[in-house]
């Protein structure tokens, strides 16, 4: 996935199991596997919430994959990451 959208942080362009339970509903759940030589996944400087809010998410990169994205809170982490980390 390749998203050529100008950076946003007034919302999170990609969620991944970032959402807490409801009444009778579970709690969000989701998963992203990035595999392979050439696999991305490429947001821009745009965020992605993996596991926030009280749901539970994960990403696998390897083999080759990678994820460049940008995060909410960069006093969390860097503002611009990339993985896998060289």
């Amino acid at each position: 996935m390749h998203d050529i959208a100008p950076a946003n942080f007034a919302f999170t362009l990609l969620n991944i199991g970032a959402a807490a339970s409801s009444g009778s509903l579970a709690a969000a759940f989701g998963s992203v596997v990035v595999t392979g030589t050439g696999s991305l996944l490429d947001i821009g400087l745009n965020p992605i919430y993996l596991g926030a809010n009280g749901g539970t998410g994960s990403m696998t990169v390897s083999q080759g994959g990678s994820v460049h994205a940008a995060t909410f809170n960069s006093s969390i982490q860097n503002s611009n990451r990339h993985w896998p980390h060289g």
